[in-house]
């Protein structure tokens, strides 16, 4: 798994999905001569959107199950009236059938943790344990202290990735203004100064 963290703005959803974007969204095997086939699908990348649980997590799941397959939302409709127990045991389902290489939870701090139960998030677990999918994770510092308590799905985050680490990088920065600073609207152009630089790299803390 992977878990990419750091503020608002620093460019993590934009970065994972230029990533994803490099994978195809389903895989079709077939094997005429043994009269078999399979689908594949590497990557199933879900937004958390603000309050929302685990059960509106499963849901998207599904759903982007159903938007990468073209197959409407008969993977949705399936699971929309099950309880978490239930809609867990055919995700799992889900997962196996179309071998699905990583979930990636993009925006997960807005996941509603003061009304979810750790028995919620533990289910995600059973999920992993049970099915070797792995698990990324995208978010703020509070995603990572928040789902971090859960100890034995925090280990399946695997390598953390600093995505605001350039933002320190001052020199890296200067090279961006430069090249944002050549387009311009205004006439007549305002020329770049040193000042202007310092004040935008120390003011943006690094976040452009």
């Amino acid at each position: 798994g992977l878990s990419v963290i750091g503020p608002s703005g620093v460019g993590k959803s934009c970065g994972i999905e230029l990533i994803t974007a490099k994978y195809p969204r389903a895989i079709f095997h077939q094997f005429p001569r043994l009269g078999y086939s399979y689908v594949q699908i590497p990557i199933i990348l879900v937004t958390a959107s603000a309050n929302s649980n685990m059960g509106a997590l499963y849901l998207s799941i599904a759903s982007q199950i159903d938007d990468i397959l073209g197959t409407g939302d008969m993977h949705l409709k399936r699971i929309r009236t099950l309880n978490l127990g239930r809609m867990v045991e055919v995700i799992k389902a889900y997962i196996n059938r179309y071998h699905v290489g990583m979930i990636i939870i993009d925006e997960a701090q807005l996941i509603d943790y003061a009304t979810n139960k750790q028995a919620s998030f533990e289910t995600m677990l059973t999920i992993t344990a049970s099915t070797g999918v792995a698990l990324g994770i995208v978010g703020t510092e509070e995603t990572m202290n928040k789902w971090g308590e859960l100890l034995r799905i925090h280990r399946r985050f695997g390598t953390r990735i600093k995505a605001d680490s350039y933002c320190s990088d001052k020199n890296y920065l200067r090279n961006i203004i430069k090249r944002i600073w050549k387009y311009q609207w205004v006439t007549p152009k305002m020329e770049l100064t040193v000042g202007i630089i310092d004040t935008l790299v120390e003011e943006s803390l690094g976040s452009i």
